[in-house]
């Protein structure tokens, strides 16, 4: 075998500049790696395409670092012919003003578009902005009699269940007046079960609905909430198990929600009669995410307005 050293130096150059190559490369690679993993989903909104998906699918992406994909995958659609792509406000039955214009896209011989958009920024912030207060969005392709829509929606809580407490409480958008009674609320500001961060469910102090948790609250600081297991169902038939791991008493403010990423669960409750009253907090974190029924992740709300 002919070592290295024993090479003509025309081969050894090669050798190194093929080494320095190679290192290059890596190193390329290496300093690229992180930041495409570095990427994390915050939300994801779904549509299907015409009548029960039968020209496609669109999914928008939101990651953490406030940008966002969207990709479009159309089928049966008309032949060679551009389909402008807009999200609107609304949904399809009656879209509303414009928010975002998207470029087009031809489709191909045999009827079908597949799409890749990066959203910067100022394009999700548009998204968000319509949608944060519980507001619906619709992306439509094409225009006139080709014209072919979906709704983009994504997974929101509809239950929660303390079986402890003997607490089952179908859930509900947040009012935008005095909260419901009968039900729990999610605010629309925060995130879902799934998403990276917190999810707040929060209902009144009555029988019924929250009043276990103020009570046991009052003794000895909610020690005996400590370990409980929470239930809390999801549209897309998920369940979801909590235990509670804080009790937070005497709270004047939860700003601290939209400062964490981690998947945690907090459930809320007023300690007095007033919208002004301090409100009491318990925090519950992710133990486990399971199947559910339809049945089950679907209860019959019948919120009525209560003061």
């Amino acid at each position: 075998m002919i070592r290295p050293m024993h090479l003509p130096e025309r081969q050894r150059r090669a050798i190194r500049r093929s080494l320095l190559l190679c290192a290059m490369v890596l190193v390329a690679l290496t300093a690229v790696a992180p930041e495409t993993s570095a990427q994390t989903v915050r939300r994801v909104w779904r549509a299907s395409i015409g009548t029960a998906g039968v020209n496609g699918s669109a999914t928008i992406t939101a990651f953490t670092d406030g940008t966002g994909w969207l990709h479009v995958s159309g089928r049966n659609l008309h032949p060679g012919t551009p389909y402008a792509i807009r999200i609107f406000r609304g949904q399809c039955s009656g879209l509303g003003t414009l928010l975002l214009y998207l470029g087009s896209e031809t489709s191909s011989s045999t009827g079908r578009i597949d799409r890749y958009t990066a959203l910067i920024p100022t394009r999700m912030n548009a998204i968000w902005s319509a949608t944060r207060s519980g507001g619906a969005i619709a992306l439509r392709i094409g225009s006139g009699s080709l014209a072919r829509c979906g709704n983009l929606g994504f997974p929101v809580v509809t239950r929660v269940v303390i079986s402890a407490l003997r607490t089952d409480l179908p859930v509900v958008r947040q009012s935008s007046g005095f909260p419901y009674c009968n039900v729990a609320m999610y605010m629309t500001a925060l995130s879902q079960p799934g998403e990276p961060g917190v999810t707040m469910l929060y209902a009144h102090a009555r029988t019924g609905m929250f009043l276990p948790l103020l009570l046991r609250s009052q003794i000895q600081n909610g020690a005996s909430l400590i370990g409980m297991y929470v239930r809390v169902y999801t549209s897309n038939q998920k369940m979801y198990l909590y235990r509670i791991s804080a009790v937070r008493r005497h709270v004047t403010s939860v700003s601290s929600a939209f400062g964490t990423w981690t998947p945690q669960l907090w459930l809320q409750t007023s300690e007095g009669y007033y919208s002004t009253s301090r409100k009491l907090v318990v925090v519950a974190r992710l133990i486990h995410v399971y199947s559910a029924t339809y049945a089950a992740s679907h209860p019959r709300a019948h919120p009525i307005v209560c003061h």
